[in-house]
Parts: C-alpha cells; structure tokens; sequence
C-alpha cells in the first residue's frame, strides 16, 4: 500500500515517517509562526495552560533528564564503577564532580552555574580530563586543607 501525504495526497517515499510531506509540514510551520507573531498573548497563554496543567509530568521528565546527565557524567569519570576515587565510598548520593586542578569556582563562574549545566558543558566538550569522582566527603575535605589533598592521604 502506498502512502500518501494527508494533506495534499502526494505519494511519500518508503522512508517517510510522517503522515504529511515535507513541503506541507513546512508550510504547516510557517502558517503557525505567523499566527504566533498575529497573536503572540493567546499563545502564550495555551502554553502556560498545558504546562500548569500538565507540570507533574514535565517535571518528572526534566528531574530524568538530569539524572541521566549526571548518572552518564559519574559513569564515564569512574569507569563505570560509581565509587569515591579516594575513599571508595559508593553511595550514588554522596559522589560528586571533583575538579583535579580546583578550578571549579572559576569554571562555574565561566560557564554559568554548576549542577546540570555543569554536567551538560562536560559531555558537550566530550569529557575533557581535569575531572575525578569524589564522595562530598573527600571533595569537601580537599577543599578545607592547604594543599588541597584529602584528609584521607594526610
């Protein structure tokens, strides 16, 4: 069977996976952009409405979003292990990013903020090396001594 487009009944190629052509869909587009710019409150406003009425479902969406960051931001700097680099602790909750070279005030000063923009910028640069997996206890306690090595190693 052949299918064709809903819109203007062109014939769609095999590997086609939308119901409509692609000059229909952008046609389609355009036509919305310029209601949008018509108009812009009304469909603000809808948008508003599906997103209060919809805000457990797209926070659910967004707090996995950035746990999979996180989680894939972990997995590569451990080696697939989620463990402490220096203690070995092992609770995903307890671990977090360690700058090797403390420069990480500077580079969330540089980069906008830590957290998932931290994360993003990470994996965005393809997971430069500069990075361990501490537990917050060692990365802490690095932070307070003089030489900047962790309890653990005095």
């Amino acid at each position: 069977m052949e299918k064709m487009c809903n819109r203007c009944s062109k014939k769609l190629e095999d590997k086609e996976v939308y119901k409509s052509c692609s000059s229909c869909r952008t046609n389609k587009n355009l036509a919305a952009k310029e209601r949008y710019k018509k108009n812009p409150e009304k469909y603000k406003a809808i948008a508003r409405k599906q997103h209060d009425e919809n805000r457990e479902k797209i926070n659910k969406k967004a707090h996995e979003w950035r746990k999979n960051l996180r989680l894939s931001v972990l997995n590569h700097y451990s080696n697939g292990k989620l463990k402490c680099a220096c203690c070995g602790e092992n609770t995903y909750d307890f671990l977090t990013v360690d700058h090797v070279n403390n420069n990480g005030t500077k580079e969330r000063k540089e980069s906008g903020g830590g957290g998932h923009h931290n994360y993003r910028r990470i994996i965005k640069l393809n997971f430069p090396e500069g990075y361990q997996i501490l537990c917050f206890n060692c990365n802490c306690g690095r932070a307070k001594t003089k030489d900047k090595i962790c309890p653990h190693k005095l």
